[in-house]
């Protein structure tokens, strides 16, 4: 069998062309998709920013209302006001006034046992109590139609409630720091 030239010579050029574009195609995709990829780290990253930054305002309002509560809390105190109705009632109308403000699912109180100067075990069951006697009272925001609410008796053993009396500080859940690879020098705000 009898092969032409030009058979011949158009045979390596085509092996050396496909072996040449194969080896473009496979450094174009590998360079192009480690830059997709960085691109798209630092747009999650700056979304998480973003909401983190939302979520970080969301929580300080919050804490704004929390801490306008405590004073006005102290106030009552100080006055002599030792009716638990009346600060259920205070919480009550704050949830009802804030809510065309204030997106607030719920607010809430819970009190040391005795904080009111009386035997919580001796008080009368209104409602407003746990089971130890302690001063507790919820109230849920359910599309503008506020209700009372039932706080679990388990509470107070959680973090929420026990690490402002432990630390002495404020407790705050908001955004929290991760990584999307892992590596603890990558990490990024997300909204929790």
């Amino acid at each position: 069998m009898k092969v032409s030239i030009k058979f011949r010579v158009l045979i390596p050029v085509l092996v050396v062309t496909s072996v040449l574009l194969t080896a473009i195609i496979a450094l174009a995709y590998f360079t192009t998709s480690a830059e997709v990829e960085k691109l798209a780290f630092k747009q999650g990253e700056s979304l998480s920013s973003q909401f983190g930054a939302y979520v970080d305002s969301e929580m300080e309002v919050a804490m704004d209302s929390a801490r306008a509560f405590t004073w006005s809390f102290i106030g009552l105190r100080r006055a002599g006001i030792q009716n638990r109705e009346a600060y259920a009632a205070v919480l009550e109308d704050g949830l009802k006034g804030g809510a065309a403000r204030f997106p607030f699912l719920a607010i809430w109180t819970v009190w040391e046992p005795g904080a009111f100067g009386d035997d919580p075990t001796k008080v009368k069951n209104d409602g407003l109590r746990l089971a130890d006697g302690r001063f507790a009272v919820l109230y849920v925001n359910n599309k503008g139609n506020v209700r009372a609410g039932k706080i679990a008796d388990d509470f107070v053993k959680g973090e929420s409630y026990l690490s402002p009396i432990k630390e002495k500080i404020e407790y705050m859940t908001g955004p929290m720091s991760v990584s999307y690879t892992g590596d603890a020098k990558e990490k990024t705000r997300i909204a929790s």
